[in-house]
């Protein structure tokens, strides 16, 4: 005897496909960006001579592993939403 939800699938059980960049990611990239850059103007400013802003050294200290934190959670919830697919 089929269980109940032994049914064919129809396109209206799947959930719409998602398309474009959500917040998770858009925040990391963002983020992994402002990184990069400070890393780079500090590096220029240093090679230049000039004395660098302190907050320079202090953003990557903390964007960076936020930025990898938040790339880990996208990935994790990735992985989660395709199960369940």
């Amino acid at each position: 005897m089929p269980a109940l939800d032994d049914r064919p699938a129809v396109p209206g059980d799947r959930p719409a496909p998602r398309s474009g960049i959500d917040l998770l990611s858009a925040a990391a990239v963002v983020l992994g960006l402002v990184c990069a850059l400070s890393l780079v103007l500090l590096l220029v400013l240093k090679w230049a001579g000039v004395d660098p802003w302190d907050g320079f050294t202090v953003i990557p200290w903390f964007a960076l592993p936020v930025s990898f934190l938040l790339f880990g959670a996208y990935l994790v919830r990735s992985v989660l939403r395709r199960r369940r697919v």
